[in-house]
């Protein structure tokens, strides 16, 4: 497990909200949609303080492996997890089919799309 997500996945061991900003993947921009992008222009917000929600996208948060990539991806989803006091844990960002993304303002790709299938299988809304 690389370094970034092995320190994210300390973190998220005390997640108890989950909250999800997106970004259509059928609207165009001109240029890749940064993680300041993602939030301002996000037509898609969902939440969830469920426990078994929550403990489901941190397992694909846990299992999934990253490395380190040469370039920013094209960012669609923005994920942050938060402890009970409100504190943000960590936030993750996917480009729309969620093998690249950023961690930690790191650019990074992802060994599958396990967290996207995740958050997609927990908020169908999600899946546009």
């Amino acid at each position: 497990m690389d370094h970034v997500i092995l320190a994210a996945a300390i973190s998220v061991g005390s997640a108890s909200r989950i909250e999800i900003d997106h970004v259509p993947n059928n609207i165009s921009y001109r240029a890749a949609l940064s993680p300041r992008d993602v939030g301002d222009r996000a037509s898609i917000r969902v939440e969830s303080r469920d426990p078994q929600t929550v403990a489901h996208i941190v397992a694909a948060i846990e299992r999934t492996d990253t490395s380190d990539d040469a370039r920013a991806a094209d960012l669609r989803y923005a994920i942050r997890l938060r402890d009970a006091r409100g504190s943000t844990c960590v936030v993750i960002y996917l480009d729309a089919f969620g093998r690249r993304g950023m961690v930690d303002g790191r650019p990074v790709r992802f060994s599958g799309d396990a967290i996207k299938r995740a958050i997609v299988t927990a908020f169908p809304v999600l899946y546009k």
